[in-house]
């Protein structure tokens, strides 16, 4: 997916279901640790796969025992919700886009295993374009994302609905989340490779066992699951494959992320006869962000300023300030412009109290000066979100820098709205903009839901709003600077 993962991108993949689609390259790429290692594949993944996992010594890999199904397969009971939401919104895309073993994940970026995939279903004498499921997206849906965060406690997560159609058989392997975007197929040793803990797959059933339908856990199989059945696996170390030979069509939900406290605590105290009830209808205001608790916690006390890690949205920005300029700065954390703008600039934000301080020693250029004094943050001159701010004075230059960045879309885009209906024609909008990536260094970030800005999205709303895009380009450290001038 694109750094670039915009909204109408977002939405696009969910409609379109096409993971040959380019804009699934630049969804949020999630901070990684790589530990500078390459998997060296050689010609076949299942041979790799294995030998890692007989070093690891977490599974036997002999087809001559009988696996119970309980030990290579964790139950974590049944969760009611309404599972026709997702099989009517999302099952006759998926059925529409059937994928094979090679093709599955050609989007990503590279080709990554893919030859040594296929040279694993030759070898065996198989058909390499085979289907093997339906798949379709559901990234930007809050009922999926409910599902995510609230049940399973999961972040950076890819959320899909699959298909199995009579006929259809996904291969035994092991899993390498090789279509992730952090790892965007390539051979890269990431930091859950290292550490399997760092992220689960958990899927769901959106409906009841079928005779001729088949999951293959190690060597054990598992049918007559239930709509609403959860399971999840060691991903790392046990071989799995599924099949539908029977003539009623298999739907399951898909989630993947980095796990929280809070997942590793629902794998611990959940068992077979755990049962969840989840209301995914309820969206409730904690899409906004800035409403919940954590996330006020987490910037009012974790996060801290760095704006040199930015070439134009950061001290820069202050060449752009004209003599009689008024500037309104939403979401000033501890209002670090302050000291140079004095009374000229009015700073609000709904986390850092008011007298709040954090010293910004670093040397920093701008304009060949340093400017270090800039930094002695003061906190806040009102602790207020934008959606509740109602200007005192008139502005005409508006900073948005890291603020309007949390929540889902309609969250964000009522926000720019307020933002078009207060600003008058000439005035100036400074952005710094997350296009979806939770890298913060700052421990807690998972509370935080990043909205992703594109360069697309920037042009829809400066349409919508009545803005020009006066200039829209990368910042260093995967930020988006943007000017809009109100027309």
């Amino acid at each position: 997916m694109d750094k670039i993962y915009s909204t109408d991108r977002f939405e696009k993949i969910d409609a379109d279901l096409q993971d040959s689609d380019l804009a699934i390259k630049s969804y949020k790429e999630s901070t990684v640790e790589e530990t500078a290692k390459k998997m060296e594949y050689g010609k076949s993944r299942w041979d790799y796969e294995l030998k890692r996992g007989l070093e690891r010594g977490a599974y036997h890999y002999d087809h001559k025992k009988e696996d119970d199904i309980n030990n290579v397969l964790y139950f974590h009971g049944n969760v009611k919700m309404d599972y026709d939401y997702f099989i009517k919104n999302y099952g006759p895309g998926a059925l529409d886009n059937s994928v094979h073993w090679a093709n599955r994940n050609q989007s990503v970026g590279g080709n990554y295993g893919i030859d040594q995939e296929v040279y694993d279903i030759v070898r065996a004498g198989g058909d390499p374009e085979g289907k093997i499921y339906g798949r379709s997206n559901m990234f930007s849906d809050p009922k999926a994302q409910k599902l995510a965060e609230d049940l399973f406690g999961i972040y950076d997560y890819e959320l899909k609905l699959h298909t199995q159609v009579t006929g259809q058989l996904l291969h035994l392997h092991m899993d390498n989340f090789a279509a992730r975007l952090d790892r965007k197929n390539s051979f890269q040793e990431m930091d859950y490779d290292k550490d399997a803990t760092k992220i689960r797959r958990f899927v769901v059933f959106l409906s009841d066992w079928q005779q001729g339908q088949v999951w293959v856990q190690g060597t054990a199989t598992w049918t007559h699951w239930k709509a609403g059945d959860i399971i999840s696996w060691d991903w790392q170390d046990i071989p799995h494959g599924t099949v539908n030979l029977g003539w009623d069509k298999r739907y399951i939900l898909q989630f993947t992320g980095r796990t929280t406290q809070k997942t590793l605590d629902f794998l611990a105290n959940t068992t077979k006869d755990s049962t969840h009830d989840l209301d995914i209808h309820n969206i409730d205001d904690r899409k906004g962000c800035a409403k919940s608790e954590d996330f006020i916690k987490y910037f009012g006390k974790s996060w801290q300023p760095k704006h040199d890690l930015y070439t134009y949205s950061s001290w820069r920005i202050l060449g752009q300030i004209k003599p009689n300029d008024q500037v309104l700065d939403i979401g000033c954390g501890y209002n670090i412009f302050k000291n140079a703008l004095g009374d000229r600039l009015y700073g609000i934000d709904p986390c850092v109290q008011k007298g709040a301080t954090y010293e910004y020693t670093e040397e920093t250029n701008f304009n060949g000066k340093l400017v270090e004094s800039h930094g002695s943050g003061r906190g806040p001159d009102e602790v207020i979100a934008w959606e509740h701010y109602t200007p005192h004075k008139e502005f005409n230059v508006f900073l948005c820098l890291g603020s309007l960045n949390f929540g889902d879309t309609d969250y964000v885009e009522a926000q720019i709205k307020k933002l078009a209906d207060t600003c008058k024609p000439g005035n100036r909008v400074y952005w710094r903009q997350n296009p979806g990536r939770s890298d913060h260094p700052h421990k807690g970030k998972e509370v935080v839901k990043f909205f992703p800005h594109s360069f697309e999205q920037n042009q829809i709303w400066c349409d919508r709003y009545g803005f020009e895009l006066k200039e829209c380009k990368w910042d260093d450290n995967n930020r988006i600077y943007a000017v809009w001038i109100k027309t």
